[in-house]
């Protein structure tokens, strides 16, 4: 007598985290885990952000005009 086995497989994958910024004109971004560091190429400034929840929270400034923006960014 033979047996025969089915065996289904399903796989679902759900993304995790933040996305990745692109950076304000002027200014660098480097990446560390769920850290962000935003940098002024004019300048000595830098601003954090962290991944909380799928998003960035943190304040970064414009570069070139001081101008402060917030960054709440989410996957969802």
């Amino acid at each position: 007598m033979m047996l025969s086995h089915i065996c289904s497989v399903f796989l679902s994958f759900l993304a995790v985290g933040c996305t990745n910024l692109i950076p304000p004109e002027d200014a660098w971004i480097k990446r560390e885990d769920d850290k962000i560091i935003i940098g002024c190429y004019t300048s000595r400034q830098t601003w954090q952000l962290r991944c909380h929840d799928g998003r960035w929270t943190g304040v970064v400034s414009n570069c070139s005009q001081g101008v402060t923006w917030h960054v709440y960014l989410s996957l969802y």
